[in-house]
């Protein structure tokens, strides 16, 4: 049985012994440059920058545009393919904290806030649309829910490796914070443009099974 159970399990996780370490290493390049306008940063950054936190990081302006996001992420798929819809979508994101930091050098504005804070939710539910795209498409039909436990686990690690290195950065001020965070998004997008080959083929249909 033991055997057996061992061929099983390294037949379900086939796809991270190829496709996971890279998937793992653009998570871990992006998170921090794809998250860095969250709610708790957006909260602190606009009670320093002397503007009303509470309506510039107002939940039903991020709830909305995140599920605007999602659906024009969707809808854009169909014509973008995947590569074309991550690296479009990636660097929407990364233009995103650009608007932060020029918020941050530009100082108080409600209404860029606002408007910034919009467009990172609007632009995070896109590459959340194209990221959960990726994710399935690296799953094999018949281990379907085991791989995408465990790549949506890899995916995690940019939270756990590089969200307490924010606080850190943050202490040397917002601007360098949010430029940081920019650059943090070039890596990713680089890795894109060379894993380009490999994820048109992850966009073609599947075979049909042989009966």
């Amino acid at each position: 049985l033991v055997p057996d159970a061992a061929a099983r399990w390294a037949a379900m996780l086939s796809t991270l012994r190829v496709q996971g370490p890279l998937f793992a290493h653009r998570e871990c390049t992006s998170y921090w440059s794809s998250s860095a306008g969250g709610p708790n940063v957006c909260a602190a950054f606009a009670a320093t920058t002397t503007c009303d936190s509470g309506v510039a990081s107002d939940v039903t302006i991020s709830f909305g545009a995140s599920l605007l996001g999602g659906i024009v992420g969707g809808l854009a798929m169909y014509r973008l393919g995947l590569w074309q819809a991550l690296l479009s979508f990636g660097l929407l994101q990364a233009l995103t904290n650009l608007g932060f930091l020029i918020l941050a050098l530009g100082g108080k504005s409600l209404v860029g806030m606002v408007v910034v804070v919009a467009l990172e939710n609007l632009c995070g539910g896109m590459g959340t649309c194209a990221h959960v795209a990726l994710i399935m498409a690296l799953c094999e039909r018949r281990y379907t829910a085991t791989q995408f436990a465990a790549l949506t686990a890899f995916a995690s690690l940019g939270r756990v490796l590089l969200g307490p290195l924010a606080g850190s950065v943050a202490q040397a001020g917002w601007v360098t914070y949010f430029a940081v965070s920019c650059l943090l998004a070039l890596p990713a997008l680089a890795l894109l443009l060379k894993l380009r080959g490999v994820l048109d083929a992850l966009d073609q249909p599947a075979a049909a099974p042989e009966s």
